[in-house]
This record gives structure tokens, C-alpha cells and sequence, in this order.
């Protein structure tokens, strides 16, 4: 992670469930966007599992 100004401006991570889903995202955080991840454990779901830019 890196703080600018005491805000974040930059986040590395990565995420492992230990059930298949895993990722990694690098990312400059700006105004008006998302990083994160979305695990959806619903059988039917359309995207179980996003990584990195959310919108």
C-alpha cells in the first residue's frame, strides 16, 4: 500500500480462498474507481469471483 497525502493511492494485494478462486491485483487508486474482489458463492452466480477493477 502506498498513502499520498494520508490518503491511499496505490494497494498490491492478493487473495486465495483455498478453493480454486485466487487472484492478484496492482493498482493506482483514482477518484471514481474500485479495486477490491467479489466472492459470490451462489451456485448459479455469473461471475463467482472478480479480482482487481470493480466498476
Amino acid at each position: 500500500m502506498k498513502f499520498t497525502k494520508n490518503k491511499l493511492s496505490y494497494i498490491d494485494f492478493t487473495i486465495d480462498f483455498g478453493d480454486g478462486f485466487s487472484g492478484s491485483s496492482k493498482s493506482e487508486i483514482k477518484k471514481n474507481k474500485e479495486v477490491g474482489f467479489i466472492r459470490d458463492y451462489n451456485e448459479n452466480a455469473e461471475k463467482p469471483f472478480v479480482v482487481g477493477d470493480l466498476k
